[in-house]
């Protein structure tokens, strides 16, 4: 290990990888919440909060190391070095590429995706350590594990974390941190009301992030219109799989974890419009080739929603007459209208001929529905066990 060397200077990667550096006061534990919200460790009790209003050059450089690692790691847990294909526009013309994380995008195989963040990554850490944790212990002291009772002070604290940095643009990398944060949250090993609103304040801070909590009514409508942008598109194109995997989580959540009917209802329509949204925006863009992540999420509801789901979710507290039970049955079954939505744009796209304006994208869509096709009677019956109607 070598000393830490000047922080306004340039630094080559390589050495920086391997060069120690000198954490001040409180700045240890804005480094292990970092590490947790990475994904890299689990929380433990928290000792000391910053004492400076923002983090020091030398916090700064530790945690963009940190970041860099993290953020990779969490792009390929999530599939970014799959073989995948994906749209290019190229002049006039649409083509077809090989899609990974060394790809950008423009050219779909030359460059390397951009993963830098700005101060909104680093400021969010710093105030989750700064004033989140803190109060955290101090009401684990108190045994108390809610949000009542909280002071002005405190509540205006938390305000501020909902917040998120305007004064700088975002980069890429924050995007990917604040989804990354959101998945790991739990690692903090917060209690539950405290969990739900960091994670919310992760979700509404990207588009990106937002769509890793899409089952969540209180962070409103998905901005897709940012999402089927760059540089958000290629992030999107990158985490396919994961998803998938994380929307199959949200859904698992709604039918095991709901506490009542109106909990359920609530977010198991939120989750249905989120998706359907997130399809039909695809359909809008002429970027059908990114239905990997739906179709994925898709296959996994016969898993999700075994037969003995109905007879679970009409004991729920609050079912108490029929019409209870067909708006919880149906605000669950709002997932099946994403298949839907899936069947009725790809049914259109496959009518595209030759030298139509979307005909590269449907030779390319037509591999990703296969997979459907060949598990339709699965989904048909799980569909039916569900809602109880046949046809």
């Amino acid at each position: 290990m070598s000393d830490t060397p000047p922080l306004d200077h340039t630094i080559d990667v390589d050495r920086l990888r391997h060069v120690s550096i000198a954490l001040g006061p409180g700045e240890t534990d804005v480094y292990l919440v970092a590490e947790s919200l990475l994904g890299q460790r689990r929380g433990e009790g928290f000792e000391q909060p910053p004492t400076g209003v923002a983090p020091s050059a030398a916090l700064g450089l530790a945690l963009a190391r940190l970041t860099a690692i993290g953020l990779q790691r969490f792009l390929l847990s999530r599939g970014s070095e799959r073989p995948a294909r994906v749209l290019r526009q190229r002049g006039e013309r649409v083509v077809v590429v090989d899609g990974a994380l060394s790809a950008n995008d423009d050219d779909g195989g030359d460059g390397l995706i951009d993963l830098r963040c700005s101060e909104r990554w680093v400021g969010a850490v710093f105030r989750i350590a700064r004033d989140l944790m803190p109060l955290v212990e101090r009401r684990r002291g108190a045994l108390e594990s809610t949000m009542s009772g909280l002071g002005r002070t405190d509540r205006q604290r938390l305000r501020e974390l909902m917040v998120p940095d305007t004064s700088t643009t975002p980069g890429v990398g924050d995007h990917v941190a604040f989804a990354c944060a959101h998945e790991h949250v739990g690692r903090l090993l917060l209690p539950t009301s405290f969990e739900i609103f960091l994670g919310r304040a992760f979700a509404t801070a990207s588009p990106f992030a937002h769509l890793h909590r899409p089952d969540d009514p209180e962070c409103g409508a998905l901005d897709t219109a940012a999402l089927l942008r760059p540089p958000l598109m290629r992030l999107v194109e990158l985490a396919g799989p994961g998803l998938a995997t994380t929307w199959k989580d949200a859904l698992r959540r709604v039918v095991q974890q709901g506490a009542d009917i109106d909990e359920v209802v609530a977010r198991g329509r939120h989750l249905g419009r989120v998706l359907v949204s997130f399809v039909r925006a695809l359909d809008g863009a002429g970027r059908l080739d990114l239905l990997e992540g739906v179709v994925a999420f898709l296959l996994t509801l016969p898993t999700v929603l075994p037969p003995e789901t109905r007879a679970r979710l009409v004991r729920l507290p609050g079912v108490t007459t029929m019409a209870d039970r067909d708006r919880v049955v149906s605000a669950v079954g709002a997932v099946f209208e994403v298949l839907d939505v899936v069947d009725e744009v790809g049914r259109a796209l496959a009518a595209t001929r030759y030298g139509d304006e979307r005909f590269v994208e449907a030779r390319l869509v037509a591999g990703l529905l296969e997979p459907l096709q060949r598990e339709r009677a699965a989904l048909d019956g799980v569909r039916r066990a569900l809602t109880n109607v046949v046809g």
